[in-house]
């Protein structure tokens, strides 16, 4: 699902997501080098993620794109509960109609993060 990113790309997903039965929104952070994707050109790079998990969730993307320095000085990750997506895996759909993934986390652990997505 996931296609290729700029290298030294992260992708973490937080937020309601991850807490409430019925979320509103995909909170999605992406963490990029601002040396090899310019910060001008960061929404546009990384629209395709966006609009895959979109498709995928049925449900809006609330983007944050901040550059490892731009984290660095806000503590972005230091202030949430996450999972960071390393890549998926494969996808398939629940007998509920809804979605899992198969998702490589932080862990280097293969963990299923079960519906919706």
């Amino acid at each position: 699902m996931l296609t290729k990113l700029p290298s030294k790309t992260r992708v973490y997903i937080f937020g309601s997501y991850l807490r409430a039965s019925s979320p509103k929104d995909l909170d999605v952070l992406v963490l990029y080098d601002a040396n090899e994707c310019s910060p001008l050109l960061a929404y546009k790079t990384f629209k395709i993620l966006f609009d895959k998990l979109n498709e995928i969730t049925s449900l809006p993307v609330d983007p944050t794109l901040l550059s490892y320095s731009e984290e660095y000085n806000v503590g972005f990750l230091s202030q949430i509960d996450f999972f960071e997506i390393k890549e998926i895996n494969e996808l398939t759909n629940c007998s509920s109609g809804q979605f899992k993934a198969a998702l490589v986390l932080h862990s280097q652990k293969r963990a299923t993060l079960n519906c919706p997505l």
